[in-house]
Order: structure tokens, then C-alpha cells, then sequence
């Protein structure tokens, strides 16, 4: 009897117990379980975004007609010069492979180059000289700019460019003023001559058009309107292209006279010259005044010689027997001889004309 209560308690028990262990788990997954799980998720989710995002930037990327701007360089500067024929403006376009992100960097990096420094491709010293074509790639590829970030340059356009590779030669060169200094009567220059350096092709063209000279800087020195003797003064030479001058600073001995003074003259009458045909059958319609101030040109002392509203000075329109009815612009020229020694029309900007009709009588 006591066996068989002691078996009907333990059933009883263990029912209890049953009966007790849904609401036992649910209170542990919602309390223990679901906090621990949503800290697990906290750490891991961003980490997995980190993850996917660095998967999508390292993913291998290819992006074509990207532009950089270059310069050509000799190996040997002090031997040889380059010069940049084709393409004329500098500028490639290549085609990158890489991570996007790398790429991204690499076109920050180009557009750089643009606004500062252009990309250097460097050429060989046993560059034959004479205009030479050379394929860029292999230096582009070569250049931290790519190789740091892991990008390759896989192709470029043009495939080739062409450059003028010169040798350095010296030339004796005199030094000589500048053409039509106002008031400068004489120029003497010590040392008279310097040593011209540049490329063979550019010093052979200035020996044949008579050009292989050195142009002292006097344009704007403050002396030219000092009327005198000038001696020992430190004068620059012009710069001229891809040319350097040893030595770049001579001494100059001036002579300065008054300089040109100018006049404007207004107004200034017209005259027709045409054939005796022309003249006794035709009439010609015209403005016999030419009203805009005409300037002339010529020594302090004649200039002061003259009357600027009668200054002497005619214009004049020629004509021939084919401008018969002709209706429209004909150029103007002056007659000067009137003028005092030394005074001449100073040009205009562009060429004076008046309009005129020809008509029959």
C-alpha cells in the first residue's frame, strides 16, 4: 500500500515539474537569452557592414578615359632639351584598374596635377635627336601616384607621343639696344658679347635670319628720359624661349638725347588724287575734313614747330580709272612733306579710311 502511494506522489511530481517547465524557459529566453543575443547583435552587425563595405571597395574595378596632364624632361638636362610636339596641350587619357576606392584616390590625386605640378615622363638621354614618338605607358604606369594606391594603368590614348629632342650648343652672341628707343642716341655694352646656350635648332634658325643677338633690357629704364651720359649701369638681357645667357647682367654706357614728343592734330583736310579722266567725268562724294585727331611723331623742338589746328598735314585718297561708280571704303594716306625735319604720322592701330561714292556727272 505505502508502494503504491509512493508511486502515485512521484507521478505527481514529476506532472508539477512538466507542467512548470514552459514557463520556466519562456522567463529565461526573455530575460537571460534575449538581452544576451541583442548585445551579441550590437558587435556583430557593424562588423559585418565593415566587412561587406571593404568587400565592395576592394572589389577590382575598371575605369576608362581618365585625363592627366604631363611634361616631358630630359634625363640630361644639361646636354639635351625636350620639347613636347604631340599631343600639344598635354594631356592623356588612360584607362585604370584597381579598387574603387584606389581609383577614387588616384583621380584626386591627377586633378592635383592640373591645378600644380603635371606629371613627369622622363626621356631617355640616348634619345636620338630630331622629333622622336615614344610610348608613355610604361613611366605612367610607373609612377607612385598609380602603384601606391594598387592601381594600373592598363592603356593609354594617344599611344604615342611625339616630342623635338634637341642638343645644347653655345653661340657667341653680341648684345645690341633695343629697336626705336625714344632719345636713345648710343649704346655701349661691356662685355660686348655673351655665350647663347639652347637648342642646335632654335640657335641655327636665329644665325640665319640674322637674329643671334642678345637684347639688352633698356625699355622703361628711367634714365631714358634723362637727356646725357649714362655710364656703368646694370642692364638684364630679354629673355628668349628654351635659351639661357652667361653672363645675364652686362654693363651699358647710354647717350641720351631728347626724346620724341607726340602731337594730335585735328582737323586735317582730304584730298582726291585720281587720272584727269576720271576727275572731268566723274564726282566724287566724300567728308572733305578728317575730323578724328590724326598724332604726329618727331624731336621735342619741331614738334613745338607746329600749330595743331593747322598743322600742314593732308590726307589722301587715291583713285583710278577702274573705280568708276564705286561706292565704299577707300584707305586714307597722308602727305607730310609740309612737316618739320623729323615729324612723321604715327600709325594707327589699324588703317585709316574714309568712306567715298564716284558717280557721273
Amino acid at each position: 500500500m505505502d508502494s503504491q502511494w509512493n508511486m502515485q506522489d512521484a507521478k505527481a511530481r514529476w506532472k508539477s515539474r512538466i507542467a512548470a517547465a514552459p514557463s520556466s524557459f519562456r522567463r529565461r529566453f526573455t530575460r537571460e537569452t534575449l538581452i544576451a543575443d541583442l548585445k551579441t547583435l550590437l558587435i556583430v552587425a557593424p562588423l559585418t557592414i565593415l566587412i561587406w563595405v571593404y568587400a565592395e571597395e576592394q572589389q577590382l574595378v575598371t575605369e576608362p578615359n581618365v585625363a592627366l596632364s604631363f611634361d616631358v624632361q630630359s634625363a640630361e638636362p644639361a646636354q639635351r632639351q625636350v620639347a613636347l610636339v604631340n599631343p600639344s596641350d598635354g594631356t592623356l587619357h588612360v584607362t585604370l584598374q584597381g579598387s574603387q576606392s584606389g581609383i577614387e584616390h588616384v583621380k584626386a590625386s591627377l586633378r592635383q596635377t592640373f591645378l600644380s605640378q603635371a606629371l613627369e615622363i622622363q626621356i631617355p638621354g640616348d634619345t636620338t635627336t630630331g622629333l622622336q614618338q615614344l610610348l608613355p605607358l610604361d613611366q605612367i604606369s610607373r609612377n607612385p601616384i598609380f602603384y601606391s594606391q594598387g592601381v594600373t594603368v592598363i592603356a593609354c590614348t594617344p599611344e604615342t607621343i611625339t616630342v623635338r629632342v634637341d642638343a645644347l650648343e653655345d653661340r657667341t652672341a653680341r648684345i645690341v639696344a633695343p629697336p626705336n628707343l625714344p632719345g636713345l642716341l648710343k649704346a655701349t655694352f661691356d662685355p660686348a658679347t655673351v655665350t647663347l646656350r639652347g637648342p642646335s635648332h632654335a640657335l641655327a634658325a636665329l644665325s640665319q635670319f640674322g637674329q643671334l643677338t642678345a637684347i639688352a633690357d633698356l625699355a622703361g629704364n628711367p634714365v631714358l628720359k634723362q637727356p646725357g651720359d649714362h655710364d656703368k649701369l646694370a642692364v638684364h638681357l630679354l629673355p628668349q624661349p628654351n635659351i639661357t645667357f652667361s653672363p645675364d647682367t652686362v654693363s651699358a654706357d647710354l647717350l641720351v638725347g631728347q626724346a620724341d614728343q607726340t602731337l594730335a592734330v585735328t582737323p586735317v583736310p582730304v584730298k582726291i588724287e585720281a587720272p584727269k579722266w576720271l576727275m572731268d567725268n566723274y564726282k566724287f562724294t566724300y567728308k572733305e575734313w578728317l575730323t578724328d585727331p590724326v598724332t604726329l611723331i618727331g624731336p621735342r623742338r619741331a614738334i613745338a614747330q607746329i600749330n595743331p589746328a593747322n598743322a600742314r598735314l593732308t590726307a589722301v585718297v587715291d583713285l583710278d580709272n577702274t573705280d568708276a561708280d564705286f561706292h565704299g571704303l577707300k584707305p586714307v594716306t597722308f602727305q607730310t612733306q609740309n612737316l618739320p625735319d623729323g615729324v612723321s604720322v604715327q600709325p594707327d592701330p589699324s588703317p585709316r579710311t574714309i568712306q567715298i561714292g564716284v558717280d557721273p556727272r
